[in-house]
């Protein structure tokens, strides 16, 4: 019985040695859902983010930044659009389209509502939508504090 156990054991570290020695050789496939090496980021800032009502319009400065692969995606068509609360472009509506610059930079100014148009403080939401060839939608979300001030 002895005899049997160190054969046996003899065996599993030759099949273990063996098996330490193969390498693979077949090729693997990229995965369709990535990792990708196409890099597309999307930010969104808005600048103030806290608007004071007065009997002056606020304004406040949108901004979308578009990079591809670490460099500046020039030319990109982004649409920022007030999905809820007061305001609007300097187009005077809800909606514009505007193409990032050299730096991959698209900005819109949104303009407040005066303290006559607003009872209380209220928030903006404007959401930004980069423009592509496929289904899938690339957006972000601003929120813009609107604060109401006595007349």
């Amino acid at each position: 019985m002895t005899r049997f156990r160190t054969l046996t054991i003899a065996g599993l570290i030759l099949l273990t040695i063996a098996a330490a020695g193969c390498k693979r050789t077949a090729t693997e496939w990229p995965s369709p859902l990535g990792p990708s090496t196409f890099v597309l980021t999307f930010g969104l800032t808005a600048s103030p983010n806290v608007l004071q009502a007065t009997g002056q319009r606020p304004t406040s400065i949108i901004t979308a930044t578009v990079t591809e692969n670490n460099e500046p995606a020039v030319g990109r068509t982004v649409f920022f659009t007030i999905t809820n609360g007061p305001g609007e472009f300097t187009n005077y509506e809800r909606l514009i389209a505007v193409k990032t610059d050299f730096n991959g930079i698209a900005s819109t100014t949104y303009i407040g509502p005066t303290n006559y148009e607003i009872n209380d403080d209220t928030t903006a939401t404007i959401m930004a939508r980069l423009q592509t060839s496929t289904p899938q939608s690339i957006a972000e979300t601003v929120d813009l504090m609107i604060i109401f001030t006595w007349r």
